[in-house]
């Protein structure tokens, strides 16, 4: 814009605490660097997950990054829970109680006892059961709007056996398989239709012959 009578003045709102530097320039005018400004976090306002393989991103319209990586069922894994404010900001004055859920409600599902944040910010150890990507987490304090994350993939962990869906014919694994696998080894094939459907756990998996 132009300046009207030598001057200009320009609200400016940040919304990623830091450092912040505002530079004025034009073509004509050797251009302006204000001296470092600091900029805190608001008060906090929410929760923020972050899962394995996701990264915060203060400022962000959903305030993190990254793709969250695949789980194994019944295998602890650590999500990190931040106080933040309106902007997606660790408020590192925070400590608020926070309470951990799962919509898996399987036996062996294990949540975290509550804590307290530290400094905005605390791990949290949990262990999902249900394989499948349906599963969500949410957290939740008092004064602070709860976060809950995408569904959260869980695979398969090893299993020693399985049967044939809809038939009462089992068997024993030769070895352990796990996901990704295209063939399994069996001890024996015996009463196994030339290509169907197997049952591992509560998953189900077709399979094209035997041999």
């Amino acid at each position: 814009a132009n300046l009207v009578g030598g001057s200009l003045t320009y609200n400016v709102t940040p919304v990623t605490a830091g450092t912040l530097v505002i530079t004025s320039k034009t073509t004509s005018y050797t251009q302006s660097v204000s001296p470092s400004i600091t900029v805190n976090a608001g008060t906090s306002t929410k929760l923020l997950i972050l899962l394995p393989g996701e990264t915060a991103v203060p400022g962000y319209s959903t305030g993190k990054t990254g793709s969250a990586t695949e789980r194994t069922a019944g295998v602890a894994f650590n999500i990190t829970v931040n106080a933040v404010d309106t902007n997606w900001n660790l408020v590192d004055t925070a400590t608020p109680l926070v309470t951990i859920t799962s919509t898996d409600s399987h036996a062996d599902t294990v949540m975290p006892t509550p804590n307290n944040l530290i400094n905005g910010t605390r791990p949290f150890s949990v262990i999902l059961a249900t394989a499948g990507s349906v599963n969500t987490l949410t957290t939740s304090a008092t004064g602070l709007t709860p976060y809950t994350c995408s569904a959260i993939t869980v695979y398969p962990n090893t299993v020693s056996h399985f049967h044939i869906a809809g038939i009462t014919t089992t068997t024993t694994l030769s070895g352990n398989i796990n996901a990704g696998a295209t063939t399994i080894t069996v001890a024996s094939t015996t009463g196994f239709p030339g290509s169907g459907e197997i049952g591992i756990d509560n998953e189900v998996i077709t399979y094209a012959g035997t041999n």
